[in-house]
């Protein structure tokens, strides 16, 4: 099936390095020769009000996986081994991840490629899984870990093989498109506004990105790139880059995505076209002589808030 999105590669990628993960489980299976199977699936997995971008995703994609809900929430995953190696890793090959999820890309496809050649039936492919397995994601749970004990005795031959892990020092040194950033801010960002003083009839409107303090790298890029914005700490272990001016919010955030637009079935397009509403209204001046002016502010606040 051909790709019949109307989605940018770049914000796809933008959108993964935010939202996917790369996932690798090995369970028990006693039928199997080696007593376990290795299964690899590439997941998004977010609000169930972004169905309609998953539904977009699973286009783009070639109509590979699944779209389903859990709850209130939704996600796109692909198991079939055929379906990760024809067109999920190629497109992060052509269009690679810039966040430190590319670590875990980098080992998963390793993986899914192993499996690709069978490698994981054997007792060296597995014994090398079993390596790389801790180094992805949240690593070994305990279930892993208990299965790798019990066939330890099967691996003394390949204590001396180690997992290569040069490529995954990696330096990201620019921003490789206007769209990655627009994918990274559909699943990452947020455009919020809130009263800044009654008595003066201020508002405020801000634009922010929050990430792990790993990726503080990539949020100097994006200010620098946009040619605006501040980093600041949020907590222990996070950073935050925000625009918190109004006349650079309304002089180059809102331009920049008026250009390089969200797709609409997104959820962030809707609340970006309000928060151009209140940075608009704000720009007037007209809410600091009009009642209903203010009103409109206040409406517009609860709803992008909401």
């Amino acid at each position: 099936m051909a790709n019949t999105s109307s989605l940018d590669p770049w914000f796809v990628t933008g959108f993964c390095d935010g939202e996917s993960n790369f996932l690798v489980s090995i369970t028990a299976r006693s039928e199997s020769k080696l007593k376990c199977r290795v299964r690899v699936r590439f997941q998004i997995y977010v609000s169930i009000k972004e169905m309609p971008l998953l539904l977009e995703m699973k286009k783009f994609f070639r109509g590979v996986g699944v779209v389903n809900t859990e709850s209130n929430r939704a996600f796109y995953q692909v198991d079939k081994i055929s379906d990760i190696l024809q067109v999920i890793i190629p497109h992060f090959i052509a269009y690679p991840l810039i966040t430190q999820k590319r670590k875990d890309f980098i080992l998963w496809s390793k993986i899914a490629e192993m499996m690709g050649r069978k490698e994981h039936l054997t007792i060296k492919g597995l014994d090398l899984i079993f390596k790389m397995k801790p180094l992805i994601n949240k690593g070994l749970n305990e279930k892993a870990k208990d299965l790798l004990k019990e066939l330890n005795y099967l691996f003394t031959e390949f204590e001396h093989v180690t997992v290569d892990t040069s490529d995954l020092n990696f330096i990201i040194t620019c921003i490789p498109s206007p769209y990655w950033i627009v994918g990274f801010v559909a699943a990452e960002g947020s455009f919020s506004a809130s009263p800044y003083s009654i008595k003066l009839k201020a508002y405020r409107a801000r634009f922010f990105i929050t990430q792990d303090k790993r990726d503080l790298p990539l949020l100097e890029l994006i200010a620098s790139y946009l040619g605006t914005g501040n980093l600041y700490k949020n907590g222990v272990s996070c950073f935050n880059y925000e625009v918190y001016s109004y006349k650079k919010n309304y002089e180059i955030i809102l331009p920049f995505f008026l250009k390089y637009t969200l797709p609409p079935m997104c959820l962030k397009a809707t609340n970006f076209l309000i928060w151009k509403q209140i940075l608009e209204i704000m720009h007037s001046g007209l809410h600091k002589t009009s009642s209903e002016h203010r009103s409109k502010l206040d409406k517009l606040i609860s709803t992008i808030n909401n």
